[in-house]
């Protein structure tokens, strides 16, 4: 799945940036969106919706603080769940 980000990506360096978002916080976005929804696929589809829109602005994506990037990842992974959930 990663491979579908980073064909998404044009440059090399965001594409290694999204690589270590992804590899580095794939797990703690399925934790957050899990406890929103109950639901282990619907966490999982929460989680990719959030890797697609951080894939589609990585260059929005705050660099050099590594807390900050944390919480810029996981309140994507939380309002991509909350969004699913209220759709259901």
């Amino acid at each position: 799945m990663l491979m579908f980000y980073m064909a998404m990506i044009d440059d090399e360096a965001d594409q290694l940036r999204f690589a270590d978002f992804y590899n580095q916080y794939r797990k703690q976005m399925l934790y957050v969106s899990y406890h929103i929804l109950n639901d282990y696929q619907e966490a999982e589809d929460a989680v990719q919706v959030a890797l697609l829109g951080i894939a589609q602005h990585i260059r929005t994506v705050p660099a050099g603080n590594e807390k900050v990037v944390k919480a810029y990842v996981l309140t994507a992974a939380r309002n991509a769940a909350l969004n699913l959930a209220a759709k259901k």
